[in-house]
C-alpha cells in the first residue's frame, strides 16, 4: 500500500528532526572524546585522597569509589542515549509503523523525563554541586565556567534541544 502525502512530510518532518537530535547527539561524543583525549595526555597527578562519611549519612556520591574521568564517561553516555534514541528514531520514521513510533515516542519521553528531573533537581536544590564527587580531571569546571561565560548562547542552546525534542515528541 502506497502511504499518503500526509505520512511522507511527517516522515520528513521527523528524519529532519531527527537529524538536529544526531547532530547535538554527535557534538557530544565528539567533545567527550576530546575530554578523554586531553584527560590522557595530561600530566599524571596524585590520587586525590578519599573521605569516606559513616554509613549513619545518607549516599554521598564522594564515598563511591569512581573512576577518575566520572565526568567524561557519564557525558559520553548521554551522547551515546541521545544518538541510540535517534537511530531508533530514524528506523520508526523511514518504516512509518505504528510500533515503532511508539517505541520511539517512549523513548523520546523517558528522555525529556530524565532531563525535566535533572533540571527540577538543579532548580530546587542550590547547593547542588556540594552533591557531585571530586572530578579530578578537571573538566566539569572547565564546561562550567565556559557555560558561565557564555550564558546567554547556552540557554539558546538548550532552549532549542529542549522545542526540537518537544517537536519530535508531538509528531
Amino acid at each position: 500500500m502506497r502511504p499518503n502525502c500526509c505520512h511522507v512530510s511527517i516522515a520528513f518532518l521527523l528524519k529532519f528532526l531527527n537529524f538536529l537530535q544526531a547532530f547535538v547527539g554527535v557534538s557530544i561524543l565528539l567533545y567527550s572524546i576530546w575530554m578523554l583525549n586531553q584527560w590522557d595526555h595530561r600530566a599524571p597527578q596524585p590520587p586525590l585522597p578519599h573521605f569516606y562519611l559513616p554509613r549513619a549519612f545518607a549516599l554521598h556520591l564522594n564515598s563511591i569509589n569512581l573512576p577518575a574521568p566520572w565526568f567524561i564517561f557519564a557525558f559520553m553516555g548521554v551522547g551515546i542515549l541521545v544518538c541510540c534514541i535517534t537511530f531508533f528514531g530514524c528506523i520508526a520514521a523511514e518504516m512509518i509503523n505504528g510500533c515503532c513510533l511508539c517505541f520511539y515516542t517512549l523513548l523520546v519521553t523517558v528522555l525529556l523525563l530524565l532531563e525535566a528531573a535533572l533540571v527540577g533537581f538543579i532548580a530546587i536544590d542550590h547547593h547542588w554541586q556540594e552533591d557531585l564527587p571530586i572530578d579530578p580531571t578537571g573538566q566539569l569546571e572547565s564546561l562550567r565556567s565556559f557555560i558561565e561565560d557564555n550564558l546567554d548562547i547556552c540557554q539558546w542552546v538548550g532552549i532549542a534541544v529542549l522545542v526540537i525534542q518537544i517537536i519530535v515528541q508531538t509528531c
